[in-house]
């Protein structure tokens, strides 16, 4: 966009326009939190294989993770349905970590963790998850 002045011209003393060019914008550079909204689902994925792998099992329902009284932890890996249901009138465990297929919970749980390994956010899993609707359940 260009603006237009009017200047007097010295030879003939009279007005003539001249086109000037508008200011010109600023390049801005993006912050960190507006430039992760650009960043590719390839380079989320790749930033904690392990803990991409572990969730991706989650969300598929490969398997479920039992949290018990004594804070051990449990894999299950076949029957999990069956498994759930029976954890769910059994007093000695206290959560079972589970998650929704969307890959928004994968990129809130990546931040949340930052570099974290699998260990970790399952012994600290009420920092990592959300509690969710039924008893004992619990979702990242």
């Amino acid at each position: 966009m260009s603006r237009r002045r009017t200047r007097k011209s010295r030879r003939n003393n009279k007005s003539i326009r001249l086109r000037v060019p508008a200011r010109r914008r600023k390049k801005r550079k993006l912050s960190k939190k507006n430039l992760s909204k650009f960043v590719s689902r390839d380079t989320i994925e790749l930033k904690n294989k392990t803990l991409y792998k572990f969730w991706l099992d989650l969300a598929d329902s490969n398997h479920s993770v039992f949290i018990y009284n004594d804070k051990s932890h449990k894999i299950i890996k076949k029957n999990i349905r069956e498994e759930q249901e029976k954890a769910e009138q059994n007093d000695n465990i206290i959560a079972i970590l589970d998650s929704g297929p969307s890959f928004d919970a994968y990129e809130e749980l990546l931040r949340k963790s930052k570099n974290k390994s699998v260990e970790e956010v399952i012994k600290n899993y009420k920092r990592y998850f959300n509690e969710g609707s039924s008893g004992k359940r619990v979702f990242c």
